[in-house]
């Protein structure tokens, strides 16, 4: 058979079985078309399905613009939150103790970790971090300083993770024991100790103290702190919006809940580095549509439409990646409107008065909640998770939350996880018709042991 005549022939068939269509190739590769979600969706648990994915729909349309709080309440509110961010900064500070200070280094010292390759952290590698930590010269600073740029903080002085035992359900990525959160920039902090090679700085935060790259720090001054106290304030509405000097050159970039200090007109004072690497204040363009004036009136149309903006976002657990974990999501919901709940799900606990749920049956556990919750003011607390309660749905409990996994456990009784991921809206038993879902820890009503009433007096610790 010749050449010519297979060549043919190859052709032909080719022809008959495309339906004797050519199919040309797409000049660029955003005219590839998009690949069907039929399938994705189909793994997604069914609240994720059924429920509203938008949380305008569980407005009330006769009070989706009162004020959930009055205007006085909410600015006093306000003015903890300001009191707060500029807490570091405050003349009656003291360092916490080491032992405070060092608690993930006694914790890696007792107990067994895993690197990003899933093997175990050697007992060497734990002492090379204890001589960065130079635990004996802690605390060997004193300096007011502020971020320059979004900075994750860390539990050791090092990039590398520290995960539990991988087999174990709910352990292993994402869950890095050493990261602690991210810090935006503008942040104040006090910078307390140093690592013995430099390259990390241990601060006290607003709300936590860990270990920040110190290419990320500059120390201030006086004038740069009473600017900051003196000022009015912007608080941004947007994720991911480039800031920009007057020569394009990129500053940071925003988040929600960005808190930052109003220069003239539509201007914010960014903090950039300047003469002998200390901060210095820069007068930046920041569009009106991405910050408004702090605090943002507090109705639950607002909290429905920035909390619109964060449905859909990954799951990041202490902020990896740039992405929220639970709290982080409610902490940066609020802080807009001028509520002060704290950074992880513990200080959420106790952000307003707490109704108990002690002794209570599942059911009756939700049937609290719809009796004594208050739709957009009310937190849902378990242990290591937290909730924003939406109102009733069809009879049940609408809940927000930026969800990991619901709990699963197969014919052999192996605990495992059915993925989520992300911020959505659920029930209080998410992923219910998974014929693998744990019994009865699957089912949140038989974890949450509070309700957290905001905009009322926090609980003491």
């Amino acid at each position: 058979m010749s050449f010519i005549y297979k060549y043919t022939l190859a052709c032909l068939l080719v022809g008959i079985l495309s339906g004797c269509t050519k199919v040309p190739l797409p000049e660029r590769f955003d005219a590839v078309p998009i690949r069907e979600q039929t399938e994705d969706l189909a793994l997604d648990i069914a609240d994720v399905r059924n429920l509203p994915q938008d949380l305008t729909a569980y407005l009330d349309p006769a009070k989706a613009d009162t004020p959930l709080l009055n205007a006085a309440t909410q600015q006093l509110f306000a003015a903890k939150v300001v009191e707060n961010l500029l807490a570091p900064w405050r003349d009656s500070w003291r360092p916490r103790p080491a032992s405070e200070a060092f608690v993930m280094l006694t914790t890696l010292q007792k107990k067994k970790f895993y690197g990003s390759n899933r093997r175990p952290i050697t007992v060497e590698e734990v002492a090379d971090l204890q001589r960065l930590c130079d635990v004996e010269g802690y605390p060997s600073l004193d300096v007011r300083a502020i971020t320059l740029q979004p900075a994750e903080m860390r539990g050791l002085p090092t990039r590398r993770p520290a995960f539990y035992d991988f087999r174990i359900a709910g352990q292993g990525f994402p869950f890095d024991h050493l990261q602690f959160s991210t810090l935006p920039g503008n942040t104040p902090v006090r910078v307390i100790h140093r690592s013995t090679d430099g390259l990390w700085l241990f601060v006290e935060g607003p709300d936590f103290d860990g270990w920040l790259p110190a290419e990320t720090v500059a120390p201030v001054d006086r004038e740069l702190m009473a600017t900051f106290r003196h000022s009015a304030w912007r608080v941004v509405l947007e994720d991911g919006v480039a800031v920009m000097d007057a020569g394009g050159r990129v500053l940071t970039r925003t988040a929600i809940g960005n808190l930052w200090p109003r220069a003239e007109g539509d201007k914010v004072w960014l903090a950039v580095r300047g003469i002998h690497g200390r901060a210095a204040l820069q007068a930046v363009p920041l569009s009106p549509s991405v910050a408004k004036p702090f605090p943002v009136p507090l109705t639950s149309r607002n909290l429905a439409e920035l909390g619109n903006r964060m449905l859909g976002h990954p799951y990041g657990w202490g902020g990896l990646f740039g992405d929220r974990d639970c709290s982080a999501t409610l902490q940066d919901l609020y802080l807009p409107f001028g509520l002060p709940i704290g950074r992880n799900s513990t200080q959420q606990s106790r952000a307003g008065k707490i109704v108990s749920l002690k002794g209570l049956s599942p059911a009756e556990r939700e049937r609290r909640l719809l009796e004594k919750g208050r739709p957009w003011l009310t937190l849902v607390w378990m242990q290591g998770h937290v909730m924003l309660y939406l109102g009733p749905y069809q009879g049940r409990a609408a809940l927000m939350h930026t969800l990991w996994a619901v709990r699963t456990r197969d014919a052999q009784g192996q605990e495992g996880r059915h993925f989520v991921g992300r911020t959505v809206v659920t029930t209080l038993q998410p992923g219910r018709e998974l014929p693998e879902i744990a019994v009865p820890e699957g089912d949140l009503r038989t974890r949450m042991k509070r309700l957290v009433m905001l905009g009322t007096m926090p609980e003491k610790p």
